[in-house]
């Protein structure tokens, strides 16, 4: 049975006792003080005894004795048994608000929880007071009377409470061995009123045969004034032959002139669910010490007191045998009074990790023990008990030797890594240098060609088609120009990075105007290509701390690149939003987009995707991977989402920080110091008409 049925039944049994129940905790200050006790469960029965209607569970007893008089009568005298009780202790008391007696029985548990029964006694009292008042009956032979009357109808009425009685009572008369059961006792075992007769056998002749001799023995203790209490817990033989296990509570009501036992009075309460529940719980008890001790892994249980203050409980055998330390050795002393300060500071801070986050974390630590250094691999799992981390269990796995082979595995994974690299490299720089001949010769020999055509022109011809034919040239040779200035200035960027002197020039100024100037400056050589651009912003101003520079090359690169490989009637969408504190600017076309295989190297040095002599667009392989690396020294990320034929989506994240001793930079009037027109053709060099 797991535990959750366990957990039904216990709830179960607890409602549905006919006894009071009551599981209360000592509160203590952090000297050890007694404060006060907690009410942590208390059943239905107990309620109705207290009269009580709301719910009192996890109160504290100075809570409750403010209800109502009744009830400050009883926790009263709760409070002043438990304050000093040491040991199991029962006794009576006369709740005289309630006009009741109760019976009560205490029995201490571990970490200070007690636990109690309480019974309705104020029947039997009523009776037994009665008896006793009989014997000492004076002379005045019409109080005698009197008294007579009183004790026939006490008598009646014991009697009708004894047959109506839902609960298992019995009355044994101990010279006849007439005994009395009430309606409850018999139809707790399964029989009808006239199936039991008035007499002791009929509870002899039902005890389970191992637990007749220790019933009989009990009874003769208790007569004979060897023990103080009756209590005893035996097996009945209900009618269909089951047995069930019974609590049997009894006490001498009646005594001889001699101080020889005359009637005994007693209840039976069915435990039987709660003796299921004992056993389940020990055989979850005994699972839980095989599986403790049983696992390689090294199990540790640690508390956690009502200060934080955290001190080993136990240790499991593999615990033991593979960190040199014992149980006995650290019970009750803090991580840094087992391990020393310094390691053990370290292993307090993930235990309180734990305990604030209130759920498992897991964790590798490097350990100095008795048994040598280790690596371990660390699981901490919160007990949570009244809201608050009771206990930590944690499992620790030697992973040392594992760790040494990942070690060597990574190294050696490194050297081949290094060395694929190295391969690469060369041949990308074999490429890069291929590319750049042809790069630098092409705009050459253009310019070359251009220059001899226009002297041709000049000289052969004096028209007006003249001057426009030296124009049209003449812009050729400015766009090479172009185009080299391009790829002499990124060869120049590219060597700055890889010598350690890229830097930013950090300014505080609008990203959204920024950006919105950006692309409205290059509106009409796009509509020229007959290409629609937009622009949207989600925010209307952010100031953040940029490079203004390097984040027009930036956005530039990427617009003209959507430019370069979208067709005409083509789209390009440009938009910026906010999210978990950065600023995200999409440039996103449905031009022809990229091969999945190459998204992941688009901007790494040196890689063009279309490679073929008769590619459309030119270019040097190095644009993206300058992009990338100028977004990155703003600490910012660059993604990239393409379908081939469909478009592509270039996505750049910036972080939003601005610089606390700067002023704001207006980029509207900043730009007016650098010559756009200039820095839009650079960057559009690569696009032919």
């Amino acid at each position: 049975m797991n535990q959750y049925h366990s957990s039904q039944l216990y709830n179960a049994m607890l409602e549905n006792m006919q006894d009071g129940f009551l599981h209360c905790r000592a509160i203590d200050d952090s000297e050890g003080k007694l404060l006060d006790f907690e009410i942590i469960e208390i059943n239905k029965s107990l309620r109705e005894l207290i009269q009580i209607q709301e719910d009192i569970r996890h109160k504290k007893f100075s809570e409750v004795l403010s209800m109502n008089s009744g009830i400050f009568f009883y926790f009263a005298k709760l409070t002043e048994k438990l304050t000093y009780i040491k040991a199991e202790e029962s006794f009576e008391f006369n709740n005289s608000s309630m006009n009741k007696w109760h019976s009560v029985s205490i029995f201490p548990e571990l970490d200070k929880h007690y636990l109690i029964l309480v019974k309705d006694i104020t029947k039997q009292k009523i009776y037994s007071d009665q008896e006793r008042y009989y014997n000492a009956a004076a002379r005045d032979i019409t109080k005698r009377k009197s008294i007579e009357e009183q004790l026939r109808e006490s008598e009646e009425r014991w009697q009708f409470a004894l047959e109506g009685s839902e609960a298992g009572v019995w009355d044994w008369n101990i010279e006849t061995s007439e005994q009395i059961y009430s309606r409850g006792w018999k139809r707790m075992l399964g029989y009808e009123e006239h199936e039991i007769q008035p007499n002791i056998q009929e509870w002899i002749s039902r005890v389970h045969p191992d637990d007749i001799e220790h019933g009989k023995q009990l009874t003769r203790d208790y007569l004979n004034g060897v023990i103080p209490a009756y209590n005893n817990e035996h097996r009945l033989r209900c009618k269909d032959g089951s047995y069930k296990w019974i609590l049997s509570r009894a006490k001498i009501v009646k005594w001889s002139p001699d101080g020889k036992p005359l009637r005994m009075t007693g209840t039976h309460t069915d435990i039987t669910e709660l003796k299921s529940l004992v056993e389940e719980l020990t055989e979850l008890t005994n699972d839980y010490e095989i599986v403790f001790n049983g696992t390689q892994d090294a199990l540790f249980l640690v508390s956690v007191d009502d200060d934080g203050k955290l001190r080993y409980n136990r240790l499991n055998s593999s615990h033991e045998r593979l960190t040199g330390l014992k149980t006995k050795q650290v019970k009750g002393k803090t991580p840094q009074e087992v391990v020393g300060k310094k390691q053990g500071r370290k292993i307090e801070a993930n235990y309180k990790r734990c305990v604030r986050k209130k759920g498992v974390i897991r964790y590798e630590e490097q350990m100095e023990l008795p048994t040598g250094n280790k690596i371990w691999y660390t699981r901490l799992s919160p007990v949570i008990r009244d809201g608050r981390v009771a206990y930590i269990v944690g499992s620790s796995r030697d992973i040392t030797e594992q760790k040494s082979m990942e070690d060597y595995k990574k190294k050696v994974n490194d050297e081949i890594r290094i060395l694929n690299e190295s391969i690469a490299y060369e041949n990308l720089k074999t490429e890069f240098f291929s590319n750049l001949s042809h790069e630098l010769r092409t705009p050459l020999n253009v310019i070359l060609c251009s220059v001899q055509l226009t002297n041709l022109l000049i000289d052969n011809s004096g028209n007006q088609k003249l001057k426009e034919s030296i124009t049209r040239y003449m812009q050729i040779m400015k766009q090479n120009s172009f185009r080299l200035l391009r790829l002499v200035n990124n060869i120049i960027d590219i060597t700055k990075i890889d010598s350690g002197y890229a830097g930013l020039t950090l300014e505080n100024t609008d990203i959204v105007g920024l950006a919105k100037d950006i692309v409205m400056s290059i509106e009409a050589y796009v509509q020229n290509k007959s290409i629609k651009l937009s622009f949207n912003s989600q925010i209307k101003q952010r100031i953040i701390a940029i490079d203004m520079d390097k984040i027009e090359r930036i956005i530039l690169n990427l617009l003209s690149n959507a430019v370069k490989f979208t067709e005409a009637e083509g789209e390009i969408d440009v938009k910026l939003f906010e999210k978990n504190d950065s600023v995200f600017i999409s440039i996103k076309d449905n031009g022809i987009g990229i091969p999945e295989d190459k998204q992941e190297v688009i901007f790494d040095r040196f890689v063009q995707i279309d490679k073929s002599l008769t590619r459309r667009q030119e270019g040097s392989g190095i644009g993206l991977a300058l992009v990338k690396t100028m977004v990155e020294l703003h600490k910012g990320k660059i993604s990239v989402k393409s379908k081939l034929g469909q478009g592509s989506e270039f996505i750049v994240s910036l972080p939003i920080y601005s610089i606390d001793d700067k002023e704001i930079v207006d980029y509207s009037q900043s730009k007016a110091d650098r010559d756009m027109r200039e820095l839009i053709s650079m960057e559009f060099s690569d696009i032919y008409s």
